[in-house]
């Protein structure tokens, strides 16, 4: 273990080098916490992670590890602390990590910045000032080069500690997560939502990711692009009695089906990455790392996603039967033979029924598809109309736009997210 209790010293070493003023000025009131028996999500982070080094460092001759998920958050901060440094931004940076409720937070968004910007993207964060504003701004990568921007939220109950979390939890992060979002993106600009947690369990992440899903299906929310998931979790190795902790960064992006911006975001990682991970690996609790013998444990752990298959739920929506329409005076669609319908059809999350019968008109489309036409539903003959939808600020994918009159479709058609059909 000698190698580890190494690396902790000079981690240590590292933190109280880089932050003096700020380990300094914040340890009376985290003295005056742990006084008062405070839980530790209640404490200053940096002093949390500090305390947990250096019990484990002083109980490696044990060979107990107080508590790993720990090691690995105070070694990934303390190295994103030395390279954003010499960054030009750092001034604006640094007197957020004195507040103990915002140390979290501005660690989490240099992480999410970090992440993005290996991709190629040129990442700005926005400075803050009295007005609500988002953390970054992102340019994407080729084509016009739009902005898009990114809200970083770090809640409490994703902060490291392994355990259950109620669907009642679950719920609450996605409601802040929403309300943040409508706060923050304005119509110009559309924006990324990014939750960030620390060595949540395989069930946590992937019952959070099924909640998310299922929200984004049901809200009609056109300037919040998606919700990006991040959680940094360990990866521990003992081999040769040397042990290891290092981080995982696992990520997922949750695209919105109301989102039909020009900007396209994925979160694939490309089978050449360096960083991928391709070994076996064997997945336990961390907790059972927590005040344990190291020598205990196996080989190798991780708490590896195992990514399952979501289905969101489809809004099934009844579209506005209107009068006969005048000659000329509205863009109608008809089944030439009687037998076409649905007339579109997509991958997106609204099935469109006729206002009469229920017939689906349109299938698995998005809000935005269509606006403004008239069908003549092929089962019972009703008028069946689409709403003019309201206009959207930022720049799009595309628009088809047809002339008053009647067309007759012999089959259907496909439809594309990102691309709006109106009629003018």
């Amino acid at each position: 273990m000698k190698n580890l209790q190494i690396e902790i010293d000079n981690l240590i070493r590292e933190a109280n080098e880089l932050l003096p003023e700020i380990i300094k000025s914040t340890r009376p009131s985290d003295i005056r916490s742990k006084s008062q028996n405070a839980r530790w999500w209640n404490r200053h982070r940096l002093h949390v992670l500090l305390d947990a080094a250096i019990e484990t460092r002083d109980k490696l001759s044990n060979n107990i590890a107080v508590a790993p998920w720990f090691l690995v958050e105070f070694k990934t901060t303390v190295e994103i602390i030395k390279r954003w440094k010499d960054n030009p931004q750092w001034k604006g940076i640094e007197p957020s990590l004195v507040d103990k409720n915002n140390f979290t937070h501005t660690i989490g968004k240099l992480q999410i910045a970090e992440h993005i910007m290996k991709s190629g993207h040129e990442v700005e964060i926005v400075p803050r000032n009295k007005e609500a504003s988002p953390d970054l701004r992102i340019k994407a990568i080729g084509g016009t080069q739009d902005w898009i921007y990114v809200e970083c939220y770090q809640p409490n109950s994703l902060t490291g500690e392994p355990k259950h979390i109620p669907d009642k939890i679950l719920n609450k992060i996605i409601d802040k997560s929403m309300k943040k979002a409508k706060r923050q993106f304005k119509k110009k600009y559309p924006g990324i939502m990014a939750v960030f947690s620390y060595n949540q369990s395989n069930i946590n992440f992937e019952r959070l990711k099924q909640k998310i899903t299922n929200r984004l299906h049901k809200t009609d929310r056109p300037y919040l692009a998606g919700i990006l998931m991040l959680n940094q979790s360990v990866l521990f190795k003992n081999m040769n009695k040397n042990a290891s902790f290092t981080q995982i960064l696992s990520v997922n992006f949750i695209l919105n089906p109301s989102y039909f911006g020009r900007i396209d975001v994925i979160s694939e990682t490309p089978d050449d990455d360096s960083t991928l991970l391709i070994e076996p690996f064997e997945s336990i609790k961390t907790e059972e790392l927590l005040r344990k013998k190291i020598s205990d444990t196996s080989r190798i752990k991780i708490n590896k996603l195992s990514p399952q298959k979501i289905f969101p739920k489809i809004k099934e929506l009844r579209l506005s039967i209107i009068e006969v329409p005048k000659p000329l005076s509205k863009v109608i669609i008809q089944s030439q033979n009687g037998e076409v319908y649905p007339f579109f059809q997509g991958h997106g999350n609204i099935n469109y029924l006729c206002g009469n019968c229920n017939t689906v008109l349109a299938k698995h489309i998005w809000n935005l598809s269509i606006s403004n036409i008239v069908i003549l539903c092929p089962s019972c003959q009703f008028f069946n109309e689409f709403p003019k939808i309201e206009e959207i600020k930022y720049s799009i994918k595309g628009t088809i736009a047809l002339e008053k009159g009647t067309y007759n479709f012999s089959k259907w058609v496909d439809v594309k997210q990102g691309v709006i059909l109106f009629g003018i």
